[in-house]
């Protein structure tokens, strides 16, 4: 137990460290922050709080100031306790509304990330050189099942894409346009 503590105090720390040393080498890059470990961390102390993934959800992907602060207000009117354990959190590192103008993601997790780490579990115990080529070979490997499957497909987009797209659809059938000049 004693040194599963101590790991865990190392692990912290080592990210810490690892925070403070990007904010310090690049000071102008956007940091962000991992929703779903968030959701995750939150998850541990309020066990029965059963819109909790939603709420924190929606605050993330607040697309602007007033959606934020309205998502904001949910929570605080759901739970004080979480309200305040989100607020530790700085929601503004992690919620869209906040992101820099002409951010090219909008991730709000860092999914890719995971999936990308998994992925390289063995080639990672590598040296440097062999580690790079093991990546790339699965890369490769990867990037040729992905197209034989999407050679076998009659559909130009996937079934999650065209869903994606209809409720898309839905939004911009609301919009109304209004013509001007310059």
């Amino acid at each position: 137990l004693h040194l599963l503590i101590s790991l865990i105090h190392h692990h912290y720390y080592l990210i810490q460290g690892l925070i403070s040393a990007v904010k310090a080498e690049l000071p102008n890059a956007e940091h962000r922050r991992c929703v779903k470990h968030i959701v995750d961390n939150l998850k541990k102390k309020h066990k029965n709080k059963d819109f909790l993934k939603p709420m924190v959800w929606n605050l993330a992907w607040a697309y602007n100031k007033t959606q934020y602060k309205a998502e904001l207000q949910n929570l605080k009117d759901y739970n004080m306790s979480l309200y305040d354990d989100v607020m530790k959190k700085e929601p503004k590192t992690w919620s869209l509304a906040y992101y820099r103008l002409g951010s090219l993601s909008e991730d709000v997790d860092n999914n890719a990330t995971e999936s990308f780490n998994a992925t390289i579990l063995a080639a990672r115990a590598k040296a440097i050189v062999p580690m790079l080529e093991t990546i790339r070979r699965q890369a490769m490997v990867r990037i040729a099942k992905r197209n034989k499957k999407s050679e076998r497909r009659a559909e130009k987009f996937t079934k999650y894409v065209v869903k994606m797209l209809e409720s898309e659809k839905e939004d911009a059938e609301k919009c109304i346009t209004t013509p001007c000049t310059h």
